[in-house]
C-alpha cells in the first residue's frame, strides 16, 4: 500500500469515526427526548458543540429568530453555560419581545433547562415577564410571572401577592395574566416551531410529549 494511500485511508478512517460519534450522540439525545422542550433542548446543544452537520430539527429555521453568530453564543456556552435565543425585534408587535434561554447544567446551583420568556413592556419603567421554565431532568415546566420595576435607582423584581399593586395600576386582570402565560407557548413559539421546522420534529401541537406542569399560584386562580 503506497503512502499516499495510508494517508487517505487514514483520512477517510477519522471522517468516518467523527461520524459514527455524532451519529452516537444524535441517538443517545433522541432517545432522551421525551417532549418537544427535550428536542428543543439537544437541539440546541448540537449547534452549540459545533456540529459539522446542522440538526434537524433545530431553532435556527425559524425565521422569528434573530439570527445571531453562532460563534457568539458557542463562546457564552462555555464561559457562562448559559446561551440565549431571541425573537426579532418587530415580530410581536411594540413592547413585546420572546427571549429562550439554555443553561447547560454544569455551573454551580444551575441544573439543565430551557427558559421562553415572554417580556411585555406596560410602561415606561415597568415591564411584565411571563416565564416558562422546563426543568430537562425532572421533565417539568414551570410557568411563573413577576415584574420588573425600573422606577427605584436600582430597579426592583415583584413576585408572588408584590404583584398585584401593579396589575390593578395597569388595569390588567388576573385572567389576562393567565392567557398571556399560555399565549406565549401554545399560540407563539410552540407553532413557530414546529411551523419552521415543517415536518422535522417527531412532535406536534397535538402531541408535545410527556412533562408535567406547575405554576406560581397566581397563575392557578380559578382552575
Amino acid at each position: 500500500m503506497g503512502k499516499k494511500t495510508k494517508i487517505a485511508l487514514k483520512s477517510v478512517i477519522a471522517v468516518l469515526a467523527i461520524f459514527v460519534l455524532f451519529k452516537g450522540y444524535d441517538m443517545y439525545s433522541h432517545l432522551n427526548e421525551k417532549n418537544v422542550f427535550d428536542e428543543i433542548y439537544y437541539s440546541e446543544l448540537k449547534l452549540l458543540k459545533g456540529y459539522i452537520f446542522k440538526p434537524n430539527p433545530n431553532i435556527e429555521n425559524l425565521k422569528q429568530i434573530e439570527k445571531d453568530p453562532r460563534d457568539r453564543r458557542i463562546s457564552e456556552w462555555g464561559t457562562l453555560g448559559t446561551a440565549r435565543e431571541y425573537y426579532k425585534d418587530g415580530i410581536l408587535g411594540e413592547n413585546k419581545s420572546i427571549t429562550i434561554w439554555f443553561c447547560k447544567g454544569e455551573v454551580e446551583g444551575l441544573s439543565k433547562k430551557l427558559e421562553i420568556s415572554y417580556e411585555i413592556q406596560i410602561s415606561e419603567t415597568v415591564k411584565l415577564y411571563l416565564i416558562n421554565e422546563y426543568d430537562v431532568s425532572t421533565k417539568n415546566l414551570h410557568q411563573s410571572v413577576h415584574i420588573w420595576d425600573g422606577t427605584p435607582n436600582d430597579g426592583q423584581s415583584a413576585y408572588g401577592e408584590e404583584i398585584y399593586p401593579y396589575l390593578a395600576q395597569y388595569g390588567i386582570s388576573i385572567d389576562e395574566v393567565k392567557v398571556l402565560a399560555d399565549e406565549v407557548l401554545y399560540e407563539i413559539f410552540l407553532p413557530d416551531w414546529f411551523e419552521g421546522n415543517n415536518g422535522h420534529s417527531k412532535f406536534s401541537m397535538d402531541n408535545l410529549g410527556d412533562f408535567t406542569i406547575t405554576k406560581d399560584p397566581i397563575l392557578e386562580q380559578g382552575d
